[in-house]
C-alpha cells in the first residue's frame, strides 16, 4: 500500500535511505532541507485496539518502539505519531519483529531540517488539527504543548511568542506513542464494553464520556494541562475514571501503561526543570528504557514475572 514503510525493514532498506540522503545533498539548496515524504510498504495493517490477544498488543508496540529506535539512528524523529498512523500487521503470522508497523512519514525530519512552526494566529480550523509541520495536539508530547500554549507572566499578560519554533526530539515520538498506547487500550475497553451487559449503561455512558473529553480538547494548554493530570496519577494522585478503565483493560496492560505514564511524568519535571536535589529522578524515556517496559509485561503476560497484587486487595482478601 503506498505510503506504508516500516523502519523494522531497515536492514533491507538501508541503502534506499541512504541514496534518499545522499540525493539531497547534491541537488542544490531548494533539497538541502529535504522532508522524507512517502515509501511503500505492502503489508496491511489494524487499529492498534483490534489486537487479536494481549501479546498481540503487546508485540506490534514493541515493532512500533523498534521503528522510532531506527529513525533515531538516523537522526530523524517521525514527529506525527498518532493513533492513525502506528498499526498492527494484518497478516496472521507476522515475522517475528514485524508485528506492527509506522506509516504516514509526511512530518518526518531529516538531519538539518527547518524547524518546526507553529503560529498562533492560525484559524481554528487549522490549529484544531495540529499546528502545521508539528503532529497532532492530541497525542503531542507535553513539553511541546507547553510551548505551543500561552504562557502568562506576572501581569498575567501572554508572553509567549505569536510563531513559535520548538526543536522536536525523539523522546517527543517516544511521548506521543505513550498517549497513542493510552488512546488504544482506553478505546478496546469502550468496544469491549459493547457486548458486556454486566456493566450499567450508565457507566458505559461516563467512560465514554470521559474518553471523548481526554481527547476532544483543541487548544495546546488544556491538552497540555489534562495530560500532566493523567501522568501525575501514578504518584498518590489516581483519577476514579482512569482506574475504572485500568480496571477493565488486560492486567499486563494496565501496568505498563502505568509504567509508560511515569516516564512521561518524570520526562515532563525535567523539562520543566521542576526535579528538585535529593528527589528521585525516575528513569529517563529512552528507546531502550521503553523497550524493557514492555519486555516485563511480556513476561509477566508468560508467568516469567509475577504480577503485583494492589494492597487494597490483600486487605480484602485477609
Amino acid at each position: 500500500m503506498p505510503g506504508l514503510f516500516s523502519m523494522n525493514r531497515a536492514t533491507r532498506h538501508q541503502n534506499e535511505l541512504n541514496v534518499a540522503l545522499d540525493y539531497s545533498r547534491i541537488e542544490g539548496p531548494a533539497m538541502a532541507d529535504p522532508m522524507l515524504h512517502r515509501l511503500n510498504r505492502n503489508s496491511l495493517g489494524r487499529p492498534l485496539y483490534h489486537f487479536k490477544d494481549p501479546e498481540e498488543f503487546l508485540n506490534g508496540l514493541r515493532s512500533i518502539v523498534i521503528c522510532l529506535q531506527k529513525l533515531a539512528d538516523l537522526d530523524m524523529c517521525h514527529c506525527d505519531i498518532t493513533i492513525s498512523n502506528t498499526s498492527l500487521v494484518a497478516s496472521p503470522n507476522p515475522p517475528n519483529g514485524e508485528e506492527g508497523f509506522l506509516f504516514d512519514f509526511e512530518y518526518t525530519k531529516l538531519p538539518h531540517s527547518h524547524p518546526l512552526t507553529y503560529n498562533r494566529d492560525m484559524p481554528e480550523s487549522v490549529r484544531s488539527a495540529g499546528p502545521v509541520t508539528t503532529g497532532t495536539l492530541q497525542f503531542m508530547a507535553i513539553e511541546l504543548l507547553l510551548q505551543f500554549g500561552p504562557r502568562l507572566g506576572a501581569d498575567l499578560a501572554v508572553v509567549a511568542p505569536r510563531v513559535i519554533t520548538p526543536t522536536y526530539k525523539s523522546y517527543h515520538d517516544l511521548e506521543s506513542l505513550v498517549w497513542v498506547v493510552f488512546y488504544a487500550l482506553c478505546k478496546r475497553v469502550l468496544l469491549d464494553l459493547k457486548a458486556n451487559s454486566k456493566i450499567h449503561p450508565s457507566n458505559k455512558a461516563i467512560l465514554e464520556q470521559t474518553f471523548q473529553t481526554w481527547f476532544s480538547h483543541k487548544s495546546p494548554e488544556h491538552i497540555a494541562e489534562t495530560r500532566s493530570h493523567l501522568a501525575n496519577s501514578v504518584y498518590g494522585h489516581p483519577i476514579p475514571v482512569l482506574e475504572a478503565f485500568k480496571t477493565l483493560m488486560e492486567k499486563v496492560h494496565a501496568l505498563l501503561l502505568e509504567d509508560l505514564l511515569q516516564l512521561v511524568w518524570y520526562q515532563k519535571l525535567r523539562t520543566t526543570r521542576r526535579v528538585q536535589p535529593g528527589q528521585p529522578q525516575g528513569k529517563k524515556m529512552t528507546h531502550d528504557i521503553v523497550l524493557s517496559k514492555i519486555a516485563l509485561a511480556l513476561k509477566r503476560l508468560h508467568g516469567e514475572e509475577p504480577i503485583p497484587v494492589d494492597e487494597d486487595v490483600l486487605k480484602s482478601q485477609a
